[in-house]
C-alpha cells in the first residue's frame, strides 16, 4: 500500500509542477498582450541613479497598411473557333511569339471547298454581269433607234442591276469564306510567351478548348484587394513597396488603377499596380504590398534602451525621486534605424536610462 501511495504523490506534484508553470506562461503572455500602463512598474529603493537619461519623444511616422496580392499578366487563351484535326503545331511552351504569328494549323477540307465554290460563283456572277451590260448597250442602241420597245429596254436595264447585285452578294461570301478559312489557323493575340501548350499534331482540336495559353511579361502587374474604406484614401499615381517572395523581388511602384470589384457583397476595390520591367515573375505568385495612409504620431525611444528578454520587453524608467523602475513596454514597428514604437508602457516627457544592458552601481528592480 505504501507503494501504492508514494506513486500517487508522484503523480500529483508532476501536476502541480506543471500547473504551475503553465500559470507562470499565462502570466507572463498576459502581462504583454493586455495593454502595459506606466502604473504596470517594478518599485525599487536604494541609490539614485546619476547615469545618462534619454527622454521618451513623440514622431510623426508615415502610417503603414499592408496587404497580399496576385502577381497578373496579359494572358490569352488561344482556341479554335471550328472543329478540325490539328495538322501542324510550330511553337512549343517557353517560346516567344510575335503578333499575328502562326501556331497551328488545323485540317478542314470542308472550308477549302467551301473557298473554292465562293470563289466559282464570283466568277460566274461576273460573266453574268458582262453578258447582261453587253445585252443593254445593244438595246439602247436599238432604242434609240426606235427598233426596240421602251419596255425591252428597262427590261434590260434591269438585267444589268440584277447582275450587278449577284456578284457584290457573290464577293461578300467569298469574302466570308475566306475569313471563315482562316479559322483553321491559329495565331498569337499580341507579343508574348506560350506558357502553356495542350494538344499535339493529329489532335482532335474543338472550338472553345484551349490550345495555347500566352502571357505578355511587359504587361505585369500586382491587383490587390481592399475594402472600400481603405481604398479611399489611396490615388492612381500612389508609390507603395511591393514584395514577391517566391522571385526574392523588391520593390517600388505606383498605383495605376483604383476600379470597384465585381462582386457588391464583398464592398471591395480592386488596385492594381504596374510592375515594367519586372520580367522574372510568374503569374500568379503571391506578392505582398506596402501602403503609406497618411501619417501619424506614435511614442518612440531609442533601440538601445529596450532590454527584451524571450518575449517580454522592459526599460528602465527614471522615476520622479531619480531611481530606476523597471517598466514592462509593448512594441510596435521599427521607426528609421535607431528607434522602435512603444504602443504602451511610456508616456512622452519620461525619462529612461539611455543604456538596456545593466551597469556596476545601477539600481534595478529585477
Amino acid at each position: 500500500m505504501s507503494v501504492e501511495k508514494s506513486r500517487k504523490r508522484i503523480v500529483i506534484e508532476i501536476i502541480a509542477a506543471c500547473a504551475f508553470l503553465v500559470g507562470i506562461f499565462i502570466l507572463s503572455e498576459g502581462l504583454l498582450r493586455e495593454r502595459v500602463g506606466p502604473e504596470t512598474r517594478v518599485s525599487v529603493q536604494g541609490a539614485r541613479y546619476s547615469g545618462p537619461k534619454v527622454t521618451v519623444e513623440e514622431k510623426e511616422v508615415p502610417k503603414i497598411f499592408e496587404e497580399m496580392g496576385t502577381v497578373r499578366m496579359r494572358e490569352a487563351s488561344v482556341a479554335p473557333r471550328i472543329q478540325g484535326v490539328i495538322e501542324e503545331i510550330t511553337v512549343d511552351e517557353g517560346d516567344r511569339v510575335e503578333e499575328g504569328e502562326i501556331l497551328a494549323r488545323l485540317a478542314a477540307p470542308e472550308l477549302s471547298a467551301r473557298v473554292s465554290a465562293a470563289a466559282g460563283a464570283v466568277s460566274a456572277a461576273r460573266a453574268a454581269l458582262e453578258q447582261a451590260r453587253s445585252d443593254f448597250a445593244r438595246m439602247e442602241h436599238l432604242f434609240q433607234r426606235k427598233a426596240a420597245t421602251r419596255q425591252e429596254w428597262e427590261r434590260s436595264r434591269t438585267a444589268v442591276r440584277v447582275a450587278e447585285a449577284n456578284l457584290r452578294r457573290a464577293e461578300g461570301e467569298a469574302e466570308a469564306a475566306e475569313a471563315f478559312s482562316d479559322y483553321s489557323v491559329l495565331k498569337a493575340p499580341f507579343d508574348g510567351t506560350v506558357i502553356e501548350r495542350s494538344a499535339d499534331p493529329g489532335d482532335l482540336a474543338s472550338p472553345g478548348i484551349l490550345v495555347f495559353r500566352i502571357v505578355r511579361r511587359a504587361d505585369i502587374r500586382v491587383e490587390v484587394s481592399l475594402g472600400e474604406e481603405t481604398a479611399r484614401e489611396l490615388r492612381p499615381g500612389d508609390e507603395v513597396d511591393v514584395e514577391v517572395p517566391a522571385a526574392g523581388w523588391k520593390g517600388r511602384g505606383r498605383i495605376g488603377e483604383i476600379i470597384p470589384a465585381t462582386d457588391p457583397a464583398s464592398r471591395s476595390v480592386i488596385v492594381k499596380i504596374p510592375l515594367p520591367g519586372a520580367k522574372e515573375f510568374q503569374s500568379g505568385q503571391a506578392a505582398r504590398v506596402r501602403f503609406t495612409l497618411g501619417s501619424h504620431t506614435v511614442v518612440v525611444v531609442p533601440k538601445e534602451v529596450v532590454r527584451t528578454a524571450g518575449t517580454i520587453s522592459t526599460v528602465r524608467v527614471v522615476d520622479e525621486e531619480g531611481r530606476l523602475v523597471t517598466r514592462f513596454v509593448r512594441l510596435g514597428r521599427g521607426v528609421g534605424k535607431n528607434f522602435v514604437e512603444i504602443l504602451s508602457g511610456l508616456e512622452p516627457g519620461e525619462k529612461v536610462a539611455e543604456s538596456g544592458e545593466r551597469r556596476q552601481g545601477d539600481v534595478t528592480g529585477d
